[in-house]
């Protein structure tokens, strides 16, 4: 490809576009075709190749030859794309082009279309090798029971894979969870973690106390008998098995979690024929499917003491009987907010807070409107009387929600931004003094203070708008007689949202700012707006 020409001529770079569903049925496939060729640059390095995707649709013929006409628009030769046979007939009318299909149906070289599409061999291939330098070396191959399972047997049987075991699951979450219990051994983990725990018990000393401490923040003791595991799974039922690996506490810093994200079509078995032909130099595995449930509980490292708050409209769906089943193995304690007082997660759960509603405001009372209104405000009001509760005050907001419009007004002082201006007149100045002062300092105001530098008033470009209608003559006017006296003042280190309020409830746009009683400068209502406090 780049011996024809495919780089730019000035920079040498070469520009790459995609053809992806980003939009519609299939925008997840799409996505992750973006998100695994952004992993394969920063895997590569090299600064000089771009992607340059667009979205193709599905089958939309229309969509796809706008994306086309863009992407020869960057000057682009080779594109990756389309993802399916169908689209074969319409793209190969641009000859002047390669096309580059992941496609895996009647794999071949067809004029302008290259069909290299990726099978479940190769992606075992890749996973295995990635696995080995990784240096580890057992691993376990899972994968559903459907009618499919035989030939992934069959393949996995051709490849000859050395140091790998077969485990096979049922795509029913209540089952499932028994049978990743008995692939980690997870019943005589526990026992383990409890006779350990026994040992400790009665012991006073400092270490056996420390010791047990320890244990009590862990669920199981051993480790489990493999090092790796591949997934060749999607959707709920990738959620599943992984959750259940979680739950049955497999350490995720010892054992390698891959998948194989399938659908199951009939064409990822078969490999094409191009590969013996083609030698890929890198290899993504993205793991598109990987639930929002797993990565939570990956991140946050549930502890036994942890109380669960749950939310569900049904409390039936099966992420939820999965989850809840698991938390109560642990011994968690679950708190639902639920408005199915007979389902599975209320019926399970320590305390249920009821979030039924009469019916949704969905006009086909279907989709969840009032129901999720409920748990919000359910949820908002257990937040405030916990904030009361524990006396929380609008410092510890600040001090724990230092970013934001809600941070500053509860953080920022007067003394962060006011500026290095100090506009100053003396009593008896004349009006061409004072006119000089507020227009050399741009606040629209100067202090005035006596010979003792005590402030004394303040004048603003009101007092000289008003001065100027209620005088003839202006050469003898001292600042004394313009000024307003007693003019509004603020500590240098008062909050800057109080300067605001004292604005606003005076009608004021400018307050003295002092130190110690000191005279320091003033703050304007522009300088808060620029801050975003207030808008």
């Amino acid at each position: 490809v780049i011996e024809f020409d495919m780089l730019t001529k000035e920079n040498k770079i070469l520009k790459v576009g995609l053809l992806a569903p980003l939009s519609g049925p299939y925008s997840e496939l799409g996505n992750s075709l973006v998100h695994s060729l952004q992993l394969a640059l920063e895997e590569i390095g090299n600064k000089e190749i771009f992607i340059i995707p667009r979205d193709s649709g599905f089958n939309n013929k229309k969509k796809i030859d706008l994306a086309i006409q863009d992407i020869k628009l960057q000057g682009v030769k080779v594109i990756i794309g389309p993802i399916t046979h169908e689209e074969f007939n319409h793209v190969k009318e641009y000859n002047d082009l390669i096309f580059i299909s992941p496609s895996n149906i009647n794999p071949k070289f067809t004029n302008n279309i290259i069909s290299v599409g990726v099978s479940l061999e190769s992606q075992l291939l890749v996973l295995t090798e990635f696995i080995k330098k990784q240096k580890k070396n057992k691993t376990v191959i899972m994968f559903p029971k459907n009618k499919y399972s035989k030939l992934i047997e069959e393949k996995l049987s051709n490849l000859d894979l050395k140091n790998s075991k077969i485990f096979k699951y049922s795509s029913n979450p209540e089952v499932l969870t028994g049978e990743i219990e008995i692939l980690t051994n997870y019943s005589q983990r526990k026992k383990s973690l409890e006779l350990r725990k026994k040992m400790f018990e009665d012991k006073e000393d400092e270490q056996s106390t420390k010791e047990l401490e320890r244990l009590e923040q862990l669920y199981t003791l051993g480790n489990v008998n493999f090092d790796s595991v591949i997934i060749i799974d999607f959707g709920n039922n990738l959620k599943s098995v992984l959750t259940s690996l979680i739950y049955t506490d497999v350490d995720q810093n010892k054992v390698l979690f891959t998948t194989i994200n399938q659908w199951f079509d009939k064409s990822i078995f078969f490999e094409n024929t191009i590969k013996k032909k083609l030698k890929s130099k890198f290899c993504v595995v993205c793991n598109s499917a990987t639930s929002g449930l797993f990565l939570s509980m990956k991140a946050i490292k549930l502890q036994k003491n942890d109380i669960i708050i749950c939310l569900s409209k049904s409390g039936n769906t099966e992420e939820i009987k999965l989850l809840t089943s698991n938390l109560k193995i642990l011994g968690n304690k679950i708190i639902s907010i639920c408005g199915n007082p007979s389902s599975f997660l209320v019926k399970h759960s320590d305390i249920n807070i009821n979030a039924s509603v009469i019916e949704e405001a969905c006009p086909h009372d279907l989709a969840p409107t009032s129901s999720t209104t409920a748990q919000l405000v359910l949820g908002d009001a257990l937040a405030i009387c916990l904030l009361e509760h524990r006396g929380f005050s609008k410092e510890d907001f600040a001090r724990f929600h230092p970013g934001g419009i809600l941070g500053k007004k509860l953080s920022m002082k007067v003394d962060n931004i006011i500026n290095n201006k100090i506009p100053l007149v003396f009593e008896n100045d004349e009006l061409k003094d004072i006119i000089i002062e507020i227009s050399e300092n741009r606040l629209g105001a100067t202090v005035v203070c006596n010979d003792k530098k005590d402030i004394v008033g303040m004048i603003t470009d009101g007092d000289l708008r008003r001065c100027f209608e209620n005088n003839n003559e202006f050469s003898n006017l001292k600042a004394k007689e313009i000024m307003t006296q007693s003019p509004k003042k603020i500590d240098s280190q008062s909050l800057v949202y109080d300067a605001f309020k004292i604005m606003k409830s005076h009608n004021i746009t400018q307050l003295i700012v002092v130190e110690n009683d000191s005279y320091k400068g003033i703050i304007h209502l522009h300088d808060i707006i620029k801050e975003g406090i207030v808008q």
